[in-house]
C-alpha cells in the first residue's frame, strides 16, 4: 500500500512539476511577473503549508504516514479553494485515519517515543531532502532554499508569499500537492537511510 502511494505521488509530482515549469516559462516570456497577491490566496496557501508540514500530519513512531482529513476540513474551512484541495487529497489517498493502525510499519522511528533524540545527521538529511525537493520543483536555488527554510521555521505565511511571488497563483493546488509529495517522499527516503533506531541517540 505504501509503495503504491509513493509511486502515485511521485508520478503526480512529476506531472505537476512539468505543468508548473511550462506555465512559469510561458508566463516569464510573456510578461513581467506580478508580485501582488490577495490575502485570501496567502491564507489558503499558508494554512495548507501549516497543515502539511505541522498540524495536519498523521504519524506513526514520528514518521509521516499521510494527512488528517478532519484537520484539513477544519483548518481550511471558509477558504475559497479548500474543497478542491480536500477532494484532490481524497482522490489520491493522501488522508489517513489517525485512529486506524496502518498495515505497514516505518523503519526510522520517532526518537522521543524511546526517550531518545534525533541525530543531527538525520535532521540534516531530512532537511536536505526537503530542500532538494523544493529546489527541483521551483528551479531557482536561492528562492528554493529560502522557502524551505521558512517552512522549517514554521513561517508559513512568508513561505506562501514567496511561493505566490514565483507565479504559482494559477496553480496553488499544484503547489500544495507537490509539497505534500515532497514531504511524503522524504519520509520514504529517511526510512531507507535510517532504519530502526539508527536516527536516534
Amino acid at each position: 500500500m505504501r509503495n503504491i502511494l509513493f509511486k502515485m505521488t511521485s508520478i503526480l509530482m512529476v506531472i505537476f512539476l512539468l505543468t508548473g515549469a511550462l506555465s512559469s516559462t510561458a508566463s516569464a516570456q510573456m510578461s513581467e511577473p506580478d508580485y501582488t497577491y490577495s490575502e485570501e490566496e496567502v491564507e489558503l496557501l499558508a494554512k495548507s503549508l501549516e497543515l502539511m508540514f505541522d498540524t495536519g500530519q498523521v504519524t506513526e513512531n514520528g514518521q509521516l504516514l499521510g494527512y488528517n482529513r478532519d484537520a484539513f476540513v477544519e483548518g481550511l474551512s471558509g477558504l475559497e479553494g479548500a474543497e478542491e484541495i480536500i477532494q484532490t487529497f481524497d482522490q489520491n489517498n493522501l488522508f489517513k485515519d489517525a485512529n486506524l493502525q496502518p498495515s505497514f510499519s516505518t523503519q526510522a522511528v520517532g526518537c522521543a517515543l524511546y526517550g531518545m533524540k534525533e541525530k543531527s545527521a538525520y535532521i540534516n538529511a531530512e532537511n536536505a531532502c526537503i530542500n532538494k525537493g523544493i529546489k527541483e520543483a521551483y528551479g531557482i536555488i536561492a528562492i528554493g532554499s529560502t522557502i524551505a527554510n521558512l517552512i522549517g521555521d514554521k513561517e508559513f505565511t512568508l513561505a506562501a508569499k514567496k511561493l505566490i511571488a514565483l507565479g504559482v497563483r494559477s496553480n496553488i493546488l499544484g503547489v500544495i500537492f507537490t509539497l505534500s509529495a515532497v514531504l511524503l517522499n522524504c519520509g520514504k527516503e529517511m526510512d531507507k537511510q535510517f532504519p530502526g533506531k539508527s536516527n536516534c541517540y
